[in-house]
C-alpha cells in the first residue's frame, strides 16, 4: 500500500517533468549566487527546511536537499518530522505503508525503522494524519536527490516536546540517518502584531537557546525546533544558517508574507 499524493499542484506539480524544471531553475539560481563558492563543506546530521508550496519556499529547500545530496554518502534512510496542520490528533504517527508515491516515482518506507521506533519512542499511525502538507511537499525533493535512501514520514499531533526529543534523539543516534524538520515561521504582519519577528528564530537557532523563542512565537513547527534544539545542545552539535527568504522574493506578494529558513546541525 502507498502513501499517495495530496498536496499535488497546491504545493508542487503533478508532473515529474515540471517539478525537475522548477529544480532546475532553483538550482540555477543557486549557482549564480554561489558564484565561484561552494556548498558547505560539513555533514549535517539535521536539517530544518521549510514547508510552503514550491513556489514560495522551494529555493531554500533545494538549496538544505543539494547540499544533503553531496553529503549522502553512508546514509541510509532520511527521517521526515512534521506537524499535523489538519488533522487534530494526540501522539507522533508514522507512515507505515509500504511506500511513498512522488510525482517521479515512488520512495520506499523503512518499516522495520518505523517498527523500532514504535518499540523505542511509542509512535503510532493515524491514518488521517498522512494527509499531511508539510512532510509531503518535501519528498519530491528528496525523491530528485536522496531516491536511493528510504524514508520515514512522522507527523506529529498533540505532544509534548520531550516526545519529539525522544525521537529526535534515538534518530540522531545511527549515524546512516538524516532528520528533516519541516516548518514555516509564519506571517509577518502577525509576527509584527505579537511584537516578533523572523530573527527570533533565527537567534535561537544560531545560539541554541531555546528561551529565546517566547510565547509569541508561531512558527507551525514549533515544537520540533524546540525539540531539535535541545537535542542538539545536548549532543554538541553546531547550527548553521543555509538561506533565510520571504515568500515575496519570488512571488511579489506584498500583502501576506511568509518567511522562510534553513538550517544544518552538524
Amino acid at each position: 500500500m502507498k502513501r499517495k499524493m495530496y498536496a499535488q499542484e497546491s504545493l508542487y506539480p503533478e508532473s515529474c517533468q515540471e517539478c525537475e524544471s522548477l529544480i532546475e531553475s532553483f538550482n540555477e539560481k543557486l549557482d549564480h549566487a554561489l558564484g565561484e563558492n561552494r556548498l558547505p563543506a560539513f555533514t549535517p546530521r539535521a536539517v530544518i527546511v521549510p514547508h510552503a508550496g514550491m513556489l514560495y519556499s522551494g529555493f531554500t529547500a533545494n538549496f538544505t536537499y543539494r547540499l544533503l545530496q553531496e553529503k549522502s554518502e553512508g546514509k541510509k534512510r532520511i527521517i521526515v518530522i512534521g506537524p499535523s496542520q489538519h488533522k487534530r490528533f494526540s501522539g507522533i504517527s508514522g507512515s507505515f505503508y509500504k511506500s511513498y508515491k512522488t510525482p517521479c516515482g515512488k520512495l520506499k518506507i523503512d518499516i522495520a525503522y518505523l517498527e523500532m521506533l514504535k518499540n523505542a519512542c511509542g509512535i503510532g499511525f493515524e491514518k488521517k494524519a498522512h494527509k499531511e502538507e508539510s512532510t509531503e511537499v518535501q519528498m519530491p525533493f528528496i525523491k530528485h536527490y536522496l531516491g536511493d535512501l528510504k524514508v520515514v514520514e512522522l507527523v506529529y499531533g498533540d505532544v509534548m516536546q520531550g516526545e519529539l526529543e525522544k525521537v529526535i534523539e534515538t534518530s540522531l543516534r545511527d549515524s546512516e540517518n538524516i532528520v528533516v524538520i519541516c516548518t514555516d515561521l509564519g506571517n509577518l504582519e502577525e509576527q509584527k502584531e505579537l511584537g516578533i519577528i523572523d530573527a527570533t528564530y533565527l537567534n535561537a537557532l544560531t545560539m541554541l537557546e531555546n528561551d529565546r523563542l517566547h510565547s509569541g512565537c508561531n512558527a507551525s513547527g514549533l515544537m520540533a525546533i524546540k525539540a531539535l534544539i535541545a537535542i542538539s545542545k545536548k549532543q554538541g552539535l553546531k547550527p548553521q544558517i543555509l538561506n533565510y527568504q520571504t515568500s515575496s522574493i519570488n512571488t511579489g506578494e506584498k500583502v501576506r508574507v511568509e518567511g522562510h529558513l534553513s538550517v544544518a546541525m552538524y
